[in-house]
């Protein structure tokens, strides 16, 4: 178990599964047009002319940082970055460490 099934079981706990809808980062930069379109079709929203604008324009981004050499970031710039998630999710868990 991860975070996300954490916060995914306090939302449940809150919301029927029929109300929520979660989007993979990995699908959205995958097929952006496609995840979008799902979204907004559980929302009830109607498709959008935005979306396939957003979608190109994500896709030049990407294009773009991939042909930019990477930075090495520190190991320990995550921790820092982490410490307050942790600590909502310690207090989500009623302050128990061990799970």
């Amino acid at each position: 178990d991860g975070a996300y099934s954490v916060w995914l079981r306090e939302l449940m706990r809150a919301l029927p599964a029929a109300q929520l809808r979660l989007v993979w980062a990995e699908d959205l930069l995958r097929a952006p047009v496609a995840s979008a379109a799902e979204s907004l079709a559980f929302l009830g929203l109607p498709a959008h002319p935005a979306v396939e604008k957003a979608a190109l324009a994500v896709a030049s981004m990407e294009r773009r940082r991939a042909r930019q050499p990477r930075a090495e970031a520190p190991a320990h710039s995550a921790t820092g970055f982490y410490q307050a998630f942790d600590a909502e999710l310690e207090h989500l868990m009623d302050n128990d460490e061990s799970v």
